[in-house]
């Protein structure tokens, strides 16, 4: 962990992938995330901006918005001071999704130069975070560190605020860029189901776990959708139902229940920003993870004929066997949702077309959607499928059918003292396996970590993106097969 810089707080300290994210209400002693770093941080980024313009005489044009979480007016307040204070132009969005505010940047009537967005994503209600846009996606690792350096100055001191929180050419102090966003969406139903109430006959159950999304019910509604039995639409930053995580195995259950309750034909939860998304068919089976995966690949597969797909580390042979029984490719990447939207881009550049980057928590970034990750458009072509599939007497569910579930799984998270520490038990893994191939075990390609399959299963040990952390995940087809596979972990890594 870093030290004070020239006696201010490092923000390093609140470094979480390519954001900023801490404690941001309870006791002093727990508060990591005050008001007056929430200003530093965007004085950072008004500053790396400036160094990023080249030659441009404008001042750049700064949107900043956030979620429904503890602390957020305060927060986003503090970051329009911090932009403003070294003169860029800033336009309050207020309660937003991470999505839009990729959007206003791309926004022909609003045309910003980046965003802030004021959110900590799926994490419990105490924490909050800053996310930064700009006009080509969310900062890289690398473009954070520059941002960072520009907070190291000893001149970093609290200033009068001097900037306008106006945007010249539409001399808006403030706008809801909500019904914009929707425009978007609004126009992929309709050129793919026409535009007279689209979604009639399709009964959606929406959850918007308390977040900045319960508007996607309520659209869904103005195109004919029957919502009836949707929760949590409304912003609640203590997400008292459950926590924001469409990954959270209780908030797949409310939504299961919520679905059956209605007797309805999917059901939708989002995270808190609305980055991220998972389904339920119409009996609460969670249509998440790999399942997701697979009715997504299904559908581009059938549009882009021998398409590539990249994934996450954590995905199976069960999944690899599924495209390729479509006729598409699965390339397994880095964990991280920046990490594989930017192997995908690769990809297409390298002209191997590539029109999905999908991790098995829920992000999802199409190429035809500017590799923006975005709960809400995922959803929606989830949901453009389920009505054609319901005309002809089918579900959404029918697609990953022939998908093989493995009967156990497991993630088992082992605290390690410092990254060296990780590498050793890797090698050591990586070694034993090689040593012992009596044991079952064969070495798998794979882009992080170690990955080791046998016929009855598989895992992956891999070093946390976050945390001084190894990250275990198994995958069994027999009873006990992860239990067996467990042992053996613990007895060459003396666990």
């Amino acid at each position: 962990m870093s030290e004070d810089v020239n006696g201010r707080f490092d923000l390093r300290r609140l470094r979480s992938g390519t954001d900023l994210r801490g404690v941001a209400s309870g006791s002093a002693a727990e508060i990591q995330l005050t008001p007056g770093r929430a200003k530093q941080a965007a004085v950072g980024f008004a500053r790396w901006l400036d160094l990023s313009k080249g030659e441009s005489q404008n001042r750049p044009l700064v949107a900043v918005g956030r979620d429904s979480r503890l602390m957020g007016v305060e927060l986003a307040q503090a970051v329009r001071e911090g932009l403003a204070s070294e003169g860029l132009r800033v336009l309050d969005v207020g309660v937003s999704t991470t999505p839009a505010l990729f959007m206003i940047t791309q926004h022909p009537r609003f045309q910003c130069d980046a965003a802030v967005m004021v959110t900590a994503s799926h994490m419990p209600p105490k924490y909050n975070g800053l996310k930064f846009i700009t006009q080509t996606g969310s900062l890289e690792s690398d473009d954070l560190e520059s941002l960072l350096k520009q907070t190291d100055s000893p001149e970093m001191v609290d200033k009068r605020t001097v900037g306008l929180y106006v945007n010249e050419k539409t001399d808006l102090r403030s706008v809801d860029f909500t019904p914009y966003y929707l425009d978007g969406l609004t126009a992929q139903v309709t050129r793919s189901l026409g535009a007279n109430r689209p979604l009639s006959g399709l009964h959606v159950v929406v959850d918007a776990s308390g977040g900045g999304g319960g508007f996607y019910a309520r659209w869904l509604e103005s195109l004919g959708a029957d919502v009836g039995g949707s929760v949590n639409l409304e912003p609640d930053g203590m997400f008292t139902a459950h926590p924001p995580n469409p990954e959270d195995e209780g908030a797949i259950q409310a939504l299961s229940s919520a679905t059956i309750a209605a007797r309805a034909d999917l059901g939708v939860i989002l995270d808190a920003d609305c980055d991220r998304a998972a389904l339920v068919a119409a009996d609460g089976s969670p249509l998440w993870r790999e399942r997701l995966i697979a009715l997504c690949a299904d559908i581009i597969i059938r549009e882009t004929p021998g398409a590539t797909i990249v994934t996450d580390s954590v995905t199976s042979p069960a999944l690899r066997d599924f495209i390729e029984r479509r006729g598409g490719i699965l390339r397994r990447f880095k964990r991280g949702y920046k990490n594989v939207i930017n192997e995908c881009k690769r990809l297409n550049e390298a002209g191997i077309p590539c029109p999905l980057a999908i991790e098995t928590s829920g992000h999802a970034a199409f190429s035809d959607n500017r590799f923006l990750d975005d709960g809400m458009t995922l959803a929606t072509r989830l949901i453009i499928e389920a009505v054609k599939m319901k005309r002809e007497g089918k579900e959404l569910a029918d697609i990953a059918a022939d998908l093989a579930r493995p009967l156990e799984s497991r993630e088992w998270r082992i605290p390690t003292r410092d990254a060296r520490r990780g590498t050793e038990s890797l090698e050591t893994m990586r070694r034993w396996i090689e040593e012992h191939p009596d044991a079952g075990y064969v070495l798998a390609e794979t882009a992080e970590g170690v990955r080791a399959e046998r016929t009855d299963g598989w895992f992956l040990l891999r070093a946390s993106l976050h945390e001084p952390t190894m990250v275990w995940n198994a995958f069994s087809d027999t009873e006990g097969g992860v239990a067996r596979m467990l042992g053996d972990l613990k007895e060459i890594l003396h666990l």
